[in-house]
């Protein structure tokens, strides 16, 4: 998410509420600062739609 390879309306957020209904915005609504770094802010959670980590269980093969 890098503002020098794609334009703030170029970068989409989706994020569902307890219904499971999902709500799609773009970046350019918050009119942020072009050096700002987007990923961390996403990931601080100041654009909503919150990243979910679930944890993966991989069978290796033996």
């Amino acid at each position: 998410m890098k503002q020098d390879l794609f334009r703030r309306n170029q970068i989409w957020f989706i994020e569902r509420n307890k219904n499971n209904d999902s709500r799609i915005y773009s970046l350019d609504t918050f009119n942020e600062r072009f050096d700002k770094k987007i990923s961390k802010a996403y990931l601080e959670g100041r654009y909503g739609a919150i990243p979910q980590f679930k944890t993966l269980y991989i069978n290796e093969l033996e």
